[in-house]
Order: C-alpha cells, then sequence, then structure tokens
C-alpha cells in the first residue's frame, strides 16, 4: 500500500505572518514602502465598489487586466517604481480627483493618493481592451480598490 506523497508546495510559499489594515483599529499607517526588492503582492480584499470592479470589464479588457497583474508580478517594485506611467510603471493620483462615487475604503480613508497602472494595448480612453487599475500600495502588497474601465474613476484629460 503506497502512501500519497503531499504535493501542494504552497504552505511553502507563504509568509509566515501577514499583516493587515484591521478595520477596527484605530488609526491606521498607510505608507509607501521603500522596499524596492520585494515583488508586488496583490490583493484584492478591499475592491468593495460596484461601479469599479472587474464584473464591469469587457472579455478583451479582463484578458488584458489578468496579462498585466501577471507581467507586474515578474518585476520587483524597484523596477516598477522606475517605469514610465505608460510602461508598466503608475501614475500618482490624489485621492481628492477620484470620482465622489468612489469611496477609499476605511482602512485607507486617510491616504492622499492611489498608484494608478494601465492595461490593455494602448490603453487609452475608448480602448476596447484598456482601463485602469487604481490602488494603495503598503509594502510589497498592493491593495486594489479600482478597476476603470469605462474611464471614468478620475478625470483622464480628454
Amino acid at each position: 500500500m503506497s502512501k500519497k506523497r503531499n504535493t501542494n508546495n504552497s504552505k511553502r510559499l507563504l509568509p509566515k505572518t501577514i499583516r493587515l489594515p484591521s478595520s477596527d483599529a484605530g488609526e491606521q499607517r498607510i505608507a509607501v514602502s521603500s522596499s524596492k526588492t520585494g515583488r508586488p503582492l496583490f490583493s484584492f480584499r478591499y475592491i468593495c465598489n460596484k461601479d469599479f470592479c472587474v464584473k464591469k470589464c469587457r472579455i478583451e479588457q479582463f484578458k488584458s487586466y489578468s496579462d498585466t497583474l501577471r507581467m507586474l508580478s515578474d518585476l520587483e517594485w524597484g523596477v516598477i517604481d522606475g517605469l514610465p506611467s505608460k510602461a508598466r510603471g503608475y501614475e500618482t493620483i490624489p485621492v481628492k480627483s477620484l470620482k465622489a462615487s468612489a469611496k477609499v475604503p476605511e482602512p485607507f480613508s486617510k491616504a492622499e493618493a492611489v498608484l494608478v497602472f494601465r492595461f490593455g494595448g494602448g490603453g487609452g480612453v475608448g480602448s476596447r481592451t484598456g482601463g485602469r487599475i487604481a490602488g494603495i500600495k503598503d509594502g510589497d502588497r498592493f491593495y486594489i480598490l479600482f478597476i476603470d474601465s469605462k474611464f471614468d474613476l478620475y478625470d483622464h484629460g480628454s
């Protein structure tokens, strides 16, 4: 009788502790890390606005969105920080520039800006595959807060 060998290696890949913002705590500390060596870890925990979620994406946009996350996860933050926003880098948008219906979740209420990544070929306003991913970086973790598939999260300078 042979024993089945456990081939699940996921336990070795996970960190021993995960620090997440606590919604029941008082003041939160959300800051951009100076870490340049880690790779992005994407969290979808705080996507809560039905107007800016992945369900609003067309299939072409969803494919581009997924490809962008895959490509970003292969890079280190130090590399991403140095890329232009049109080439897998990001731009910083003040929270006060976001559409009124785009409420930043409570753990990030003190954040002054969000990081925005482009996705899709060309990625311009009106693109069938383009859109934006907006969120907050804390250490190596990037909390995805909004998926802007209709380019109406903020003024894109039309």
